[in-house]
């Protein structure tokens, strides 16, 4: 029905019989096993990196380069109370973020109701983790913010926040 611009094939399989095609657009992800079936669209999550002008920053962060994060940087704050807000449409949420020595706590609250504090302390540097998620919303339009909340419960002066993406999860 929509045309899409084609970015990437990827051809799995290697028999005739079990050939597999994939497609993927900018925001669109399809399967193929038959061509006389047509295309699948499957359900995948949407990334924004923590780069985008979707995602609203209030209070002093900073933005920190390293080849380990999701698109090589992440936001980091220290300063308790300082909140990234993304204002979404989906089913469910994930945020990404580090796990470090420097980690704290962050408070998280989706439609303006508070959710949950997580804390990111970790005695190894982990980049790259799923910190939170929250499947069976509504799909409808959503907000979700992340605040610095400070010391973490394993070690009070570790108070590092750090937001690597956001993942917009589809219906279950």
């Amino acid at each position: 029905e929509n045309n899409h611009s084609i970015e990437l094939l990827a051809f799995h399989g290697g028999s005739s019989q079990n050939d597999t095609i994939f497609a993927a657009s900018d925001e669109a992800l399809f399967r193929s096993t038959d061509p006389d079936d047509g295309w699948t669209l499957l359900q995948r999550p949407v990334r924004y990196e923590d780069r985008r002008d979707i995602i609203q920053y209030d209070g002093s962060w900073a933005q920190v380069e390293r080849s380990e994060f999701s698109a090589s940087t992440v936001h980091y704050s220290e300063t308790k109370g300082a909140k990234a807000t993304l204002y979404f449409f989906g089913c469910g949420i994930r945020w990404i973020a580090t796990k470090s020595p420097q980690g704290g706590t962050a408070n998280v609250y989706i439609d303006n109701s508070f959710i949950e504090s997580v804390d990111l302390y970790s005695e190894q540097f982990e980049p790259v983790s799923d910190v939170f998620s929250r499947t069976g919303l509504s799909c409808q339009p959503h907000t979700i913010t992340i605040t610095v909340g400070g010391g973490s419960n394993s070690d009070p002066s570790a108070q590092g926040v750090s937001l690597d993406a956001f993942d917009v999860l589809p219906l279950d």
